[in-house]
């Protein structure tokens, strides 16, 4: 039906079925597993023979089911079986939380100012560590000039912003961060004067960056490096988009519009759940009341009863 080890044709519902799961990005495990037929159905008519694989188990990963199979033993009231699926997940494991690491603003150092009070700092830190360490030794020196550099650059440099893009430079983040400033602080002329560089300051950094790219990827297609080449080519892709799931409405044509898809969906639904209701048949009624009649407290009531719902 939907793989290779369906139960039965394709028709208009495993269409919308599949539509659906390319649509929620989820996969069908079910019939992907060769079964027996009483481990394959999960549905069983009234009459006691018609028999369909109706249940599945939709997963947004198909790597992890191991088996998924219809289990007959449970006794419950439905002409429904269970379908259990076996899955192998891999949990990411926790460790000891590590201090996040400290990165100086390195673009600070472009002031002529802010350069010139690093060096001072910097120089004062060691000229104090080496008065008091003259007979210290090589490996102490060392931490000593590691822990001045590392103090005057958290009085004077600060943090450094870190991009959640590798195109975005330092440049294009203190205009971003003045931007947010502005908006925080409700200054409506600020924010609409810094909406403009932002936004082109972004652009151009974006496209410095796929040229860049582009550049190394064309260099390692020259070399021979094939790995490397898709792997700078595949960061010039744009993100996966949702795939439109296609629909067909009642007369066959394709749907395209969100509109039409959601008023398709709820005409399907509607006509699928609101059946008019039927009176049982003759021979049911009779066989229940004659059940009925004979059952004792101790013993089940007959299948077929029990698929009647009564």
């Amino acid at each position: 039906m939907l793989s290779p080890w369906g139960s039965s044709s394709p028709n208009e519902n495993s269409g919308f079925f599949l539509s659906f799961c390319r649509g929620c990005h989820r996969s069908s495990s079910g019939s992907w597993f060769h079964r027996k037929d009483i481990h394959r159905y999960s549905w069983t008519s009234n009459d006691g023979h018609t028999q369909n694989e109706i249940d599945h188990v939709l997963l947004s990963q198909h790597n992890v089911a191991r088996q998924c199979r219809v289990y007959r033993r449970f006794n419950i009231d439905s002409d429904h079986y269970p379908v259990i699926a076996t899955l192998k997940l891999k949990l990411r494991s926790t460790g000891p939380h590590q201090t996040a690491r400290f990165i100086p603003d390195l673009s600070a150092l472009s002031n002529p100012a802010v350069r010139k009070h690093y060096v001072a700092a910097v120089s004062h830190a060691l000229s104090s560590a080496s008065t008091a360490s003259e007979s210290q030794s090589v490996d102490r020196l060392w931490t000593y000039y590691i822990s001045a550099l590392d103090t005057a650059a958290r009085e004077v440099l600060g943090p450094g912003r870190q991009a959640k893009q590798p195109w975005i430079s330092q440049g294009t983040l203190s205009i971003i961060e003045q931007w947010r400033k502005a908006v925080l602080a409700g200054d409506v002329e600020e924010y609409k004067r810094l909406a403009g560089p932002r936004r082109r300051v972004l652009r151009h950094d974006r496209q410095q960056w796929a040229e860049q790219i582009a550049l190394e990827g064309e260099q390692c297609l020259c070399s021979g490096e094939i790995k490397d080449t898709f792997t700078k080519f595949r960061q010039l892709r744009p993100r996966s988009t949702v795939p439109s799931a296609p629909l067909k409405a009642v007369d066959g044509s394709l749907l395209s519009n969100r509109e039409s898809v959601v008023s398709r969906w709820k005409e399907h639904f509607c006509n699928l759940l609101n059946h008019p209701l039927h009176d049982p048949p003759d021979v049911l009624v009779a066989e229940a009341e004659a059940a009925i009649a004979d059952v004792d407290n101790d013993t089940h009531p007959p299948l077929s009863w029990r698929r009647t719902g009564l």
